[in-house]
C-alpha cells in the first residue's frame, strides 16, 4: 500500500494556512498526555496519523465507565482527542504490522509515545531504531517517569502523577 500523503490546504482558501500544514506526526499514544498533545498538533494543521491496535486499544476508547467493546467511539473523551486525526489498527506482535509502523516512522516527520519506556523498545522502535528507519524524524517521548532513573519502569496515569509530584497536596482544600 502506498504511504500516506500529507493533507494540504485547500485551493481558493482565503485565511493563511495553520502553521503546521505539510507535518506529519505517527502518534502512537494513549490514554491523556499524548493523545491531547497530538490533538494540538492537528488542530495547528499537522497530519496525525493515531496507531492502536485491537488487542490493546487506546484506553481512552472506554473512559466514562461503561465498556463496550463493540463500541469503539463510545467515550466523550475519545471524541475530545481525536478530533482531526486518522487512526489505523495494527498488530505490532505480527511482522506485518510491525512492518507497516515502520513505514509511518519512516514517512513521518514526529513519532510521539508515552508509554513506559520498554513498550516502544520492546517492538524495535526506540529512538536508535526511529533515528535508524527515518533519519530527519524528531520523537517526543513522554514516559511518566522519564527515560530513566528508579522509577523508570513504572507506568502512570494522570492520577498517579498527581500523588507522586504532590500536585494533589497544593490543590487541594486550604490547611492552616
Amino acid at each position: 500500500l502506498p504511504l500516506p500523503r500529507a493533507r494540504r490546504r485547500p485551493k481558493g482558501r482565503r485565511r493563511p494556512a495553520p502553521p503546521l500544514v505539510g507535518v506529519k506526526v505517527a502518534d502512537f499514544s494513549a490514554f491523556w498526555a499524548g493523545p491531547v498533545a497530538t490533538c494540538v498538533l492537528g488542530a495547528l494543521g499537522a497530519d496525525v496519523i493515531k496507531i492502536e491496535s485491537l488487542q490493546r486499544p487506546d484506553g481512552m476508547r472506554f473512559a466514562g465507565g461503561i465498556r463496550r467493546p463493540q463500541l469503539w467511539e463510545f467515550s466523550a473523551v475519545t471524541h475530545a482527542v481525536i478530533v482531526g486525526k486518522r487512526d489505523v489498527t495494527l498488530d505490532l506482535t505480527q511482522p506485518e504490522g510491525l512492518a507497516l509502523a515502520k513505514r509511518l516512522v519512516g514517512w513521518a516527520d514526529l513519532v510521539v509515545e508515552n508509554f513506559a519506556p520498554r513498550v516502544m523498545e520492546n517492538f524495535g522502535l526506540g529512538w536508535e531504531d526511529v533515528h535508524a528507519l527515518n533519519p530527519k524524524a524528531v520523537m517526543a517521548r513522554m514516559p511518566a517517569f522519564g527515560l530513566s532513573g528508579p522509577w523508570r519502569e513504572r507506568t502512570g496515569f494522570a492520577m498517579t502523577i498527581e500523588q507522586a509530584s504532590g500536585m494533589a497536596w497544593l490543590t487541594g482544600p486550604a490547611r492552616d
